[in-house]
């Protein structure tokens, strides 16, 4: 089978776990207590749904760098005259670079949540470096989508 192939239905099949489980968390009802606001009852289900993707996406992520930079002879490839090893390196270094700076921007102060839950130290940095990271590679590929479109990087 083609590697094409299986990634359309590992695809297919990601959408539909996730429209299930979002159907079921808007459809299901709201009777959890907490505090005394009322969540709905399937946010434990939509909540592991996300732990989940996120951890196949950053093992994902690792594989696909680690294999990019190891196969990559430094040759541009000759169908694509896509210099490969630069590409995987400056994703890499991008990736780094985000992480850092999230770090340095980011505060570890208290965070009260809507159940007065206070939460502080590693997980609100965490959190933080995790926001300011995402804001930074979408300011990079919307930057990178404008030099493609207006053509300024080609030759």
């Amino acid at each position: 089978m083609k590697i094409q192939k299986i990634s359309s239905y590992a695809l297919y099949a990601c959408f539909a776990l996730i429209a299930v489980v979002f159907a079921v968390f808007y459809l299901v009802g709201y009777d959890n207590p907490v505090g005394e606001y009322n969540a709905p009852q399937m946010t434990e289900l939509l909540l592991i749904l996300m732990y989940a993707l996120v951890v196949v996406n950053i093992v994902l992520m690792v594989w696909s760098l680690i294999k990019s930079v190891l196969a990559g002879s430094g040759v541009d490839d000759a169908k694509t005259g896509v210099p490969g090893t630069k590409v995987a390196w400056a994703a890499m270094i991008c990736l780094v670079g985000s992480l850092v700076l999230g770090a340095v921007l980011g505060s570890s102060g208290p965070v009260t949540t809507v159940d007065g839950t206070v939460t502080e130290g590693a997980m609100s940095l965490l959190s933080d470096v995790m926001i300011i990271s995402i804001y930074i590679l979408l300011v990079v590929a919307a930057v990178g989508v404008v030099v493609n479109l207006t053509g300024i990087a080609k030759k």
